[in-house]
């Protein structure tokens, strides 16, 4: 059975597929170009926030960073 483009998407994102039925008749094209931009800002989101925390622990001592991401993050 082949998986449909609004089980891809619920498969890949982690939206329900109430949500995603909430958006109206999509058809696949709008449904996969939805998937890709939605999956494009969660790398770049994960890409800011490492960026950030990289930023943010340049005042802890090069020595203690590793500790201190083992503190904050496990």
């Amino acid at each position: 059975m082949t998986e449909t483009a609004i089980e891809r998407m619920c498969r890949e994102t982690g939206i329900d597929r109430a949500t995603i039925a909430g958006l109206g008749d999509l058809d696949v094209d709008d449904i996969d170009r939805l998937r890709e931009a939605f999956l494009a800002a969660q790398r770049k989101r994960d890409a800011d926030l490492t960026a950030a925390t990289e930023d943010g622990l340049r005042v802890v001592p090069r020595l203690l960073r590793p500790a201190i991401k083992k503190i904050l993050f496990g």
